[in-house]
């Protein structure tokens, strides 16, 4: 993947969270948290080392939801950093 396919699948991202009513600053704390979980499939992947991240909050774990994890299904870490960046966002 390229660098203008990339930034076109965020752009994406940005448009369908926009589109629910998901406000600026939540949509780019959600889009930075999914950024942030696939670096960290790819360092494992990739270059081969261990993930950062406790079982059940990685990339792969996501992915391979057929419901994509609603709120209410997430791990408690990852609710947990999603109530953090939507304080912090709100706070700003």
């Amino acid at each position: 993947m390229n660098a203008q396919t990339l930034v076109a699948k965020v752009w994406n991202f940005a448009h369908v969270l926009r589109d629910q009513g998901v406000s600026y600053q939540a949509y780019i704390s959600q889009i930075s948290y999914l950024l942030f979980l696939k670096m960290d499939e790819e360092r494992v992947t990739q270059i081969g080392e261990a993930s950062m991240l406790p079982k059940g909050a990685r990339w792969e774990d996501i992915k391979a939801s057929p419901a994509r994890r609603s709120a209410r299904r997430m791990p408690s870490c990852w609710r947990s950093c999603r109530s953090k960046a939507a304080s912090s966002a709100q706070s700003s």
